[in-house]
């Protein structure tokens, strides 16, 4: 884009004002939408959220400072301040590029504390440094440009969407860093278009930052082990085993090789529910990572299917023990254990679902010797979808639905956080679940078994509802719950059937599970003392949610927050609960009160930069002219439509 000087005409100034807004417009949109992503990797994906408030809260702060600069005298020129608009921007450049020194560097987590407080606050203001650029940059050009606000703000809103538009490609190209130093360039090398008309200093300091985060770029490009660090589970240990990393839209993969070479045996294996019975042979894994969180394993088939015998001493085989040899839909497939779980209990027609379709294409494709082929097997069907959307659209029936482990703490693109929406765990999710599964079929669900249970409890209050909207009145006959204690978190599997669990049923897994060491937890004719058992035998429901520390209601369409189980209104006695929770699992529970944290902090913000720059800018105003007071109804006016503009972006989002 080459801007014209400053005195070549109105038509051409007119131009490369519009122009310059469709840039700053589209480095913003695409920055903020970059970063929900990004610091979901880098932080716990409930942190995410805050991105739209230091984006709004940013942009605000550099409008209104901008205003107080005109206060005390406006300038006289009509011409558009090039060299003011040039450095901002690239001072916008630069402020892009802290984030992502920021994210190299600081691998502390935000906790209760002094030091957590500080690191939220530090990520606060190097992320809203870039937005108060643009917002300073995008009040001056309406401002100069005022007779022309309508096709401002077309140029704007024009730039913004492309920008959005941008985060697609340029993730799943460059990565979260690659495309952030992408928007450096951009704004450096609008700075350099705009300064085109400046003093030959102005133009070479311009073209030095573009030049700078050009060769950034390059370097990230070609280096593609550069990528972002976090205190997640798994990006701590990676840097040494990992083979592969692809970015998305979606997500951020990373594949690692754990792999003792030394002692040529896995000394890594991802099994959360395997019997501490077992000590036979285990095989090689890739490990994927979600977001650094989340964890998916290739495993290794080099010989028949047979050989895994380990498959059955898990707790995710325990359907198969009752259905062998029949269909079986798996939602969330990932790297393919439950496909291969399947597969080895004699499964004849196995549809396995999957959102993230670079999984699949690892699986089927770059890695598929590895995994021995396992996604193009004659009896297996994979499908990229949402699992729910599948099944909603599907005329089949199973024998067996299975629901592994699928929880990926990964942002959406609002930014999510504990209270993010999840369509796979809601009553009306289980209902259809269940209108799938064939006369005698099972519907399987893992879930962590946390301390005091909440989430497979509540997966069990999803199973009850569901039955009881079909006039299943007696769930108990109808439900089963496993425990299995595992270091890598307790977990929990819950067994849902349409009929009956028949006594030849209820005695196989009494069995399996006592040579296996599984916990029965809620078993037909098994009279144990536990929550669950209490649960589904109460009559009365509600005084049982009423009295559990945590919030196990089964969530709805119309309020998806299966992972929320914070109750306000049992504040203290929710904390103590949250005591005995596991610590690397605490997490989940923790959202909810960072959220607290980070409104207050968002509130503190608020009111330095911009409710009291405002109340000094309208007291100096009312002092030089009286008669401009700015009147209550006018504010109300524009705090309404931000307000309506705000709520309506989240819904959609």
């Amino acid at each position: 884009m080459t801007v014209p000087e400053r005195d070549s005409g109105p038509s051409r100034d007119s131009l490369a004002l519009h122009l310059t807004l469709f840039s700053v417009a589209l480095c913003t949109l695409l920055l903020e939408i970059l970063l929900t992503r990004v610091l979901s990797v880098v932080m716990w994906y409930h942190f995410t959220f805050a991105v739209i408030s230091i984006s709004l809260l940013g942009i605000a702060a550099g409008a209104i400072r901008y205003y107080m600069r005109l206060l005390p005298s406006p300038p006289t020129s009509e011409g558009a301040p090039w060299d003011v608009i040039s450095r901002r921007l690239s001072f916008l450049g630069v402020s892009v590029a802290l984030p992502v020194v920021l994210m190299s560097l600081l691998i502390a987590t935000p906790t209760f504390s002094l030091t957590g407080a500080a690191i939220l606050a530090a990520y606060f203001v190097v992320c809203a440094l870039p937005f108060y650029m643009s917002g300073y940059v995008t009040a001056m050009i309406f401002r100069v440009g005022s007779t022309q606000a309508s096709s401002l703000y077309a140029a704007d809103l024009l730039g913004a969407a492309i920008g959005c538009l941008l985060s697609i490609p340029l993730l799943d190209r460059l990565g979260g860093v690659g495309s952030l130093l992408m928007v450096s360039v951009l704004s450096t090398a609008t700075a350099f278009a705009v300064a085109w008309g400046s003093a030959s200093r102005r133009r070479t300091i311009a073209l030095v930052y573009v030049l700078v985060f050009a060769a950034g770029l390059a370097l990230h490009v070609s280096l593609t082990h550069i990528d972002v660090r976090s205190v997640k589970l798994s990006l701590r240990e990676e840097m040494h085993a990992i083979l592969e990393v692809k970015w998305n839209s979606h997500s951020r993969l990373a594949l690692l090789d754990y792999f003792d070479q030394e002692r040529q045996s896995a000394f890594q294996f991802l099994a959360w529910g395997l019997s501490d019975r077992y000590t036979g042979w285990l095989p090689r894994q890739y490990l994927i990572t979600i977001d650094g969180a989340s964890e998916t394993p290739i495993t290794e088939v080099k010989e028949d299917i047979a050989g895994h015998r380990y498959l059955s001493y898990d707790i995710t085989g325990l359907p198969y023990h009752l259905r062998r040899g029949g269909t079986a839909l798996i939602i969330g497939v990932g790297g393919g254990r439950d496909i291969l779980t399947a597969l080895w209990f004699g499964s004849t027609n196995v549809t396995g679902v999957e959102l993230n379709h670079d999984i699949v294409r690892w699986v089927r494709e770059r890695y598929a010797s590895f995994a021995g082929h396992l996604y193009s097997r004659p009896e297996v069907r994979i499908i990229v979808d949402d699992g729910r959307n599948f099944v909603r659209g599907s005329r089949e029936h199973f024998d067996i639905i299975q629901i592994s482990m699928i929880d990926t703490f990964a942002a959406t693109a609002a930014g999510a956080y504990t209270l993010a929406e999840n369509n796979l765990y809601t009553m009306q999710a289980f209902a259809e679940y269940l209108d799938h599964l064939r006369p005698n079929g099972i519907l399987s669900i893992n879930r962590f078994f946390l301390n005091p249970p909440h989430q497979t409890l509540r997966v069990v209050t999803l199973a009850r509802e569901a039955l009881a909207r079909r006039g299943i009145n007696d769930p108990a006959r109808h439900v089963v719950a496993i425990k299995k204690d595992s270091p890598l978190g307790n977990n929990g599997l819950v067994l849902v059937k349409v009929m009956p669990f028949t006594a030849e049923e209820i005695e196989t897994l009494r069995a399996v599970c006592g040579s296996l060491g599984f916990e029965l937890v809620a078993l037909p004719q098994e009279r144990l003392q536990n929550a669950f058992t209490e649960y589904l035998a109460t009559p009365n429901i509600e005084r049982f949610y009423e009295a559990y520390p945590f919030n196990v209601r089964p969530p709805t369409d119309d309020r998806p927050f299966f992972f929320n189980t914070f109750k306000i209104s049992t504040f203290f006695r929710s904390l103590g609960a949250r005591q005995h929770i596991e610590a690397e699992r605490v997490y989940n529970f923790d959202a909810v009160f960072i959220l607290f944290v980070l409104l207050a902090l968002a509130t503190c913000c608020l009111c330095v930069f911009i409710f009291v720059p405002l109340w000094l800018a309208g007291a100096a105003r009312n002092e030089q002219n009286p008669q401009q007071r700015l009147q209550g109804g006018t504010l109300a006016y524009f705090v309404l439509i931000g307000l309506g503009f705000i709520l309506v972006e989240v819904v959609l989002i």
